[in-house]
């Protein structure tokens, strides 16, 4: 007989929630931060995007958070299932 995974399911979905609001926060204030002159986010950065002012030529950047994201959501299911 298998387990009632149900509440399992619940809990997993519902740390996704909480984290939208916490992400959609940094993004938001980052990107007011590259507006504002500050200037240790001209020369932060480091490999190819050395000015964190500008957007990324590569689009690297979202396309490993993107992968990171996804990576993490398939290895939350493996878990819960």
């Amino acid at each position: 007989m298998q387990p009632d995974l149900s509440l399992a399911k619940f809990d997993s979905g519902s740390m996704m929630w909480f984290q939208i609001p916490i992400f959609i926060s940094v993004y938001k204030g980052i990107s007011e931060m590259a507006a504002l002159p500050v200037v240790s986010m001209k020369s932060g950065g480091l490999l190819w995007f050395s000015d964190l002012t500008i957007a990324d030529p590569y689009f690297a950047l979202p396309l490993m958070t993107a992968a990171t994201l996804f990576i993490t959501i398939e290895v939350l299911m493996i878990t819960v299932n």
